[in-house]
């Protein structure tokens, strides 16, 4: 069997699983939603995201923190392709974060590939990290992380966490937000740049 047929057979292993699988459809989840919460939740959120340097981020807390926002709930998102190979420029620029005075109540992570189970990723002041990486073992890319502070109460939310390798990757975590007291979702989303996709979409 040649390698063209295995890659097929794969391919469409997946459309078959997305065409047939129950948990992969997220009406039933749109379907559940109290929408006037909804709107009044989206309704609330100020398009405050935006792309930072290392440097900027240092600047976070006191240009907006200490402008009477302390109680913002904060998230951040990476893109660390390999905790392991960039650990130390991780680890770092949390590090200068933390000396300001601002660190993230959530941390998502995309592309933290296979950790191998003797290394330790613990940061200071968050709770052990937690992946979600492809199943194949001779498949040591995508996968997403997250770290949560200490003292916000968290769960997982499986029903939410669609998986499938190089298609799209996903984590999802339902925390008590600390500035509400409200549950608040909260995601990791890694959408790889995969081949797979171009031939989905045709589906």
């Amino acid at each position: 069997m040649t390698q063209k047929t295995l890659t097929m057979m794969t391919l469409n292993n997946i459309i078959d699983q997305i065409r047939t699988n129950s948990d992969l459809d997220l009406t039933h989840i749109l379907n559940d939603l109290d929408t006037d919460d909804y709107n009044r939740d989206m309704n609330n959120i100020t398009n405050n995201c935006m792309y930072y340097t290392p440097d900027s981020l240092n600047n976070i807390y006191t240009r907006d923190l200490l402008n009477n926002t302390q109680n913002n709930f904060s998230l951040l998102s990476l893109n660390c392709q390999s905790l392991k190979t960039h650990w130390d420029a991780f680890s770092s620029m949390l590090h200068q974060a933390g000396t300001s005075g601002f660190l993230p109540d959530v941390i998502g992570l995309t592309e933290v590939f296979k950790i191998p189970s003797h290394l330790c990723f613990d940061i200071n002041g968050y709770k052990p990290l937690i992946t979600k990486t492809r199943p194949d073992v001779h498949d040591n890319r995508g996968g997403v992380g997250m770290y949560i502070k200490e003292g916000i109460t968290s769960d997982s939310r499986p029903d939410l966490s669609i998986f499938i390798p190089h298609v799209i990757e996903t984590m999802f975590v339902e925390v008590i937000n600390p500035t509400s007291n409200k549950p608040t979702i909260v995601g990791s989303i890694y959408r790889p740049n995969s081949p797979l996709l171009q031939i989905l979409r045709c589906f």
